[in-house]
């Protein structure tokens, strides 16, 4: 029996009519990473959140962060617009609310609550 590999299949977006703003914790993790990425190439708003000790880190991790970072900085890169879509805070866990991204966005998404605004 000879197995063959199926390719994963390409994400797919619930339809929205405008963009979507996402506060992702640990931006700096594999995961946000590639998150982050899909998400700037969907049309959407990135807040990327840091804690102080992955601001202060200097590893692997942090480089594939910075890589991320160039491509957002680049004009006409990869990302286009990015730089306008994409905004990394300092985060502290332990009191992080949707406050941060209403602040820098002025509103953010949760899943099933649908659109949070300010006049919310």
């Amino acid at each position: 029996m000879v197995m063959t590999s199926i390719p994963p299949p390409a994400p797919q977006f619930p339809p929205h009519i405008e963009p979507r703003v996402w506060l992702l914790t640990s931006g700096d993790s594999p995961i946000a990473i590639a998150l982050a990425r899909l998400l700037l190439e969907h049309g959407d708003f990135v807040v990327a959140g840091l804690t102080p000790g992955e601001l202060e880190r200097n590893d692997e991790r942090s480089a594939e962060f910075e890589e991320l970072l160039q491509d957002v900085g680049q004009e006409g890169g990869p990302g286009g617009d990015w730089r306008d879509r994409m905004r990394v805070v300092g985060l502290d866990l332990r009191c992080a609310s949707p406050c941060v991204s209403i602040e820098i966005q002025g509103n953010v998404d949760s899943e099933g609550n649908g659109r949070r605004d300010l006049a919310d």
